[in-house]
């Protein structure tokens, strides 16, 4: 997953800000807490906040089927190894780039998943205001957050000047292939464990 790019505003700044969900073994939510509400409300979700989403099921909450296949390899790894798994992610919004370390372990007969700000970025200057013309709608992974344009799939930091608005979420090839090497490799170090 790419990492800070240049774009409009190049400063990035690191915060604190950690949040965490804990799932049952059905994959309900039983807990949200950390940052949880606060990236809600900074992020323009407020029907996310904890209080709206604890005891429903996390799949409510999950777009598409990539994405929905992308977290349920995760989990099923996790569960089945019993070892912590953590990958990279982005959350942008329409202003701001972010990038995160989702880290999910094993938490009785659930999982405890956690996400943890690495660095964020603004993606406009604070004063710039777009134009109708200047908003471009394309698919959207879900995991970098990058926009698939013109055949390419393109990061909004490297774009200045225009918005990008998501047509559809899915996930690019890259990151599925990230994926599938990061768990292949857990595997294979697990089965060295267990053969040493």
């Amino acid at each position: 997953m790419p990492a800070s790019g240049g774009g409009a505003a190049q400063t990035a700044r690191r915060i604190a800000m950690q949040s965490f969900y804990r799932l049952d073994g059905l994959d309900r939510i039983v807990e949200c807490g950390g940052d949880w509400d606060r990236f809600c409300l900074e992020n323009g979700s407020p029907a996310l906040l904890a209080h709206h989403v604890q005891g429903r099921m996390l799949w409510d909450h999950v777009d598409g089927i990539d994405m929905t296949s992308y977290l349920g390899a995760i989990f099923f790894h996790v569960r089945r190894s019993g070892k912590v798994f953590a990958i990279r992610h982005r959350c942008d919004s329409a202003l701001m780039a972010r990038l995160f370390e989702m880290s999910t372990e094993p938490a009785g007969e659930g999982l405890l998943v956690t996400h943890r700000l690495i660095w964020e970025e603004r993606l406009h200057d604070g004063d710039w205001l777009p134009r109708m013309e200047d908003v471009v709608e394309a698919p959207r992974c879900s995991v970098c957050c990058r926009f698939h344009l013109d055949g390419a799939w393109v990061d909004p930091l490297r774009l200045s000047g225009r918005v990008l608005r998501p047509s559809a979420h899915c996930l690019c090839t890259a990151c599925k292939q990230e994926l599938r090497e990061r768990l292949d490799e857990a595997a294979r170090e697990g089965k060295g464990r267990a053969q040493g």
